[in-house]
């Protein structure tokens, strides 16, 4: 056997004995399923409609938004406040100008209020409080950087308020000078109108400045004193509320005092008749100085029990008194406030009302008085206090506040329920006396 024969004969033995390596490799590696790739056919028509929907959906949010400005509106009648507002024209925040704008918005809060309901506001309170008349000129203005919203903003003021209040109308003039110069139309009136006013200020100067400031400088606008005003103001009305509470412990003690005093007459006229005459005869001097005392201890006796009868309303009356009387204090002390234009000079020469229980209804007034008699004197009195009060300086307000509680107290005078004789009285006669000696001074 040659050597390629023996070579040739172990490779077919082989084939049999060891098996195929790659043949078990592969074998034992795991078939795969064929992939069939779907490929997407391009549709334009499709493909535009997603394109929209995306711009629709997204697009607006990746645009540029404009700026926003924010939009001051302010009231000018003697009192000035100004306004800062939001892009709906709700007020954010508000403040005085001047004293007597700190007079005008004092105890309201406007914060989140439509500008219309604000303005509508204080206005109402300024013809209230004696600021403004039929004759008074309101002006109102709204600013904002950017021209429109400016505009915008004023011609709806225009046009809910309409001939109440004066917005200075801008000519094109104005309007191509203001776009110029890169500001809005109503603040270059504004500077305009400083200029005539402060020669100590430039135009250069004041057209760097925003409209707080430039509102602070037309209304000579002094923080602290306005701070100050407050605060008087604040200390003033707590010591009226003192003045009242003391007012309404005198009338407690007062009651407490006729009510033993009574329940001693009554004890003394079980126990002794003698006693009990000359207790009655003291308590009549004291509580009725102009009463004709009775001789019979009976007839005596039956008064003090009418009177007990009538203590309760009495008492009651006289509460509702103190409350009046303090009302009226507030009202002369407002009165005060807008004809001195909140002067701080003058405030802190300003006295509380030295009144006491003294000041209010007498008892026997009361007794013998019908209802409509006993309201007819408490506007008397008021009335009373307010003419013997009146400064001989006396501004439109205070003198109004007397008008209005004359026309009052006329009403009552010339009505068929107030009994004659308190018509015909030398105190009522006097009042309306005095009132046309006022009016022809």
């Amino acid at each position: 056997m040659t050597k390629k024969s023996l070579i040739d004969q172990l490779k077919t033995e082989g084939k049999h004995f060891v098996p195929d390596i790659k043949d078990t490799i592969l074998s034992n590696i795991p078939r795969q399923e064929k992939v069939h790739k779907h490929i997407l056919i391009w549709q334009p028509k499709l493909a535009m409609a997603l394109m929209l929907l995306i711009m629709i959906t997204f697009g607006i949010s990746l645009l540029p938004k404009s700026e926003s400005y924010p939009t001051f509106v302010t009231l000018n009648i003697n009192p000035s406040v100004e306004f800062s507002l939001d892009e709906n024209n709700q007020v954010t925040s508000y403040r005085a100008l001047n004293l007597d704008g700190a007079v005008l918005i004092e105890s309201y809060d406007l914060v989140g209020s439509d500008i219309n309901q604000a303005l509508d506001t204080l206005i109402n309170k300024a013809y209230e409080l004696g600021y403004a008349t039929d004759t008074s000129t309101i002006e109102v203005a709204a600013y904002n950087q950017r021209t429109s919203t400016e505009e915008k903003v004023n011609q709806a003021l225009k046009a809910y308020f309409t001939n109440r209040i004066t917005i200075s109308e801008v000519d094109q003039d104005t309007l191509d000078e203001a776009k110029s110069l890169n500001i809005s139309p109503r603040k270059l009136l504004l500077i305009q109108q400083i200029l005539v006013t402060h020669d100590d200020y430039t135009f250069d100067q004041l057209v760097k400045l925003d409209v707080i400031a430039l509102n602070e400088i037309k209304m000579a606008y002094i923080a602290n004193e306005i701070d100050l005003l407050k605060d008087k103001v604040t200390a003033y009305r707590a010591g009226l509320e003192n003045k009242k509470a003391l007012l309404e412990s005198e009338v407690n003690t007062y009651i407490q005092t006729l009510t033993a005093d009574i329940n001693n007459l009554k004890s003394l006229y079980e126990t002794d008749m003698i006693a009990f005459s000359l207790a009655y005869q003291t308590f009549s001097t004291t509580y009725f100085p102009d009463a004709t005392i009775p001789i019979l201890p009976a007839v005596q006796y039956q008064r003090v029990l009418n009177l007990e009868s009538k203590l309760s309303d009495y008492q009651a009356y006289l509460q509702a008194q103190v409350s009046s009387m303090y009302q009226l204090w507030l009202t002369k002390f407002n009165a005060h406030l807008v004809d001195t234009h909140a002067d701080l000079d003058i405030l802190a020469t300003l006295e509380l009302p030295n009144v006491g229980i003294q000041g209010l209804a007498k008892l026997a007034s009361f007794v013998d008085a019908n209802i409509k008699d006993q309201i007819f004197i408490e506007i008397a009195d008021r009335l009373n206090t307010l003419l013997n009060d009146m400064p001989s300086d006396a501004g439109h307000a205070y003198k109004r506040i007397v008008d209005t509680l004359y026309v009052e107290f006329m009403l009552y005078y010339e009505s068929d329920d107030v009994s004659q004789t308190l018509k015909d009285s030398t105190y009522i006669q006097t009042i309306i006396t005095t009132y046309q000696n006022t009016k022809e001074n």
